[in-house]
């Protein structure tokens, strides 16, 4: 029985009681690497990494994969995110020519669409050894992993198109047919993407009027903080006839791809605070049609 290599593995030297038990511990490299992005028909959108296999005396059995989004932290796995472990004799991956692994972003809250992902990939090696257990030499079975992967770098592109915020409003009390402090309220829809504010003026047409671009969960955009809008709006016109002001946001995910429909809602003098009302969604194709 020999130990070949000398690469620090907590070992019980009862090992020695094996007849002619060679371990060899001397990982293979994990260099080979080449990223793939899932298919279509996948359940989520994610990133797979391959790696060619090993021949079958490495005795190599789990693939860990690590992830950053910080690239401060991708210099050592020990400060990015595991992010699974395969067993690829369970997966039914210990005869293929290509190992691979997948990262679903099970771990995090939103798929980082756009966001620069930081990887780096081990391999353990089974690794079996005899322990006396009460007078007994018991074999026992552990994973010796290798050294990291060099750095790979890579991001997930949006192949969808996002969907259209649902707006809500308040303002103050209407005050002789005018109101004040209209404010706009809705919900992230996108990831690293832009949210575009209209108004449909007097002839029916939609006129952009806000662009902005954050990754907040929650918007409250004020039109008094918007350059050319006042921050009133005025209800009855001269012939004391109802004025209705209709607003929409359409938002741009970080493809450059928009919603395919809109959420148009009306301001109306007679709730200040509403929850999702409106005029309905508007099809968006060169077309101001409200159904």
């Amino acid at each position: 029985m020999k130990i070949v290599d000398n690469i620090p593995l907590l070992v019980d030297f009862s090992l020695f009681k094996l007849q002619n038990k060679i371990i060899d511990l001397k990982i293979g490299s994990t260099d080979k690497l080449r990223k793939n992005y899932i298919p279509a028909n996948h359940l989520g959108p994610g990133l797979s990494l391959e790696l060619n296999a090993y021949q079958s005396n490495q005795n190599i059995r789990k693939i860990s994969l690590y992830r950053t989004l910080d690239p401060a932290n991708s210099l050592s796995i020990r400060t990015m995110d595991l992010v699974k472990t395969v067993d690829i004799q369970l997966e039914g991956q210990l005869n293929n020519n290509i190992l691979t692994i997948t990262d679903e972003f099970l771990d995090l809250e939103e798929i980082p669409y756009a966001d620069p992902l930081f990887y780096r990939v081990t391999v353990s090696r089974a690794v079996e050894y005899a322990k006396d257990i009460e007078d007994q030499s018991i074999l026992v079975a552990e994973y010796a992993p290798s050294d990291p992967s060099k750095l790979i770098i890579s991001s997930i592109v949006e192949a969808t198109n996002p969907d259209a915020p649902k707006l809500l409003y308040g303002f103050d009390t209407p005050n002789e047919g005018r109101v004040e402090n209209i404010i706009l309220h809705w919900k992230k829809t996108v990831h690293n993407g832009k949210y575009h504010i209209y108004k449909m003026n007097a002839q029916g047409n939609w006129v952009k009027i806000h662009e902005l671009a954050s990754n907040d969960k929650e918007f409250d955009l004020l039109l008094a903080d918007i350059p050319e809008q006042e921050g009133s709006l005025l209800f009855t016109d001269e012939n004391s006839e109802a004025v209705y002001h209709h607003f929409k946001v359409d938002a741009e995910n970080s493809a450059g791809m928009f919603n395919l429909k809109s959420n148009v809602i009306s301001i109306l003098t007679n709730n200040a605070i509403v929850d999702e009302q409106g005029i309905g969604s508007m099809i968006v194709e060169n077309t101001n049609i409200i159904r």
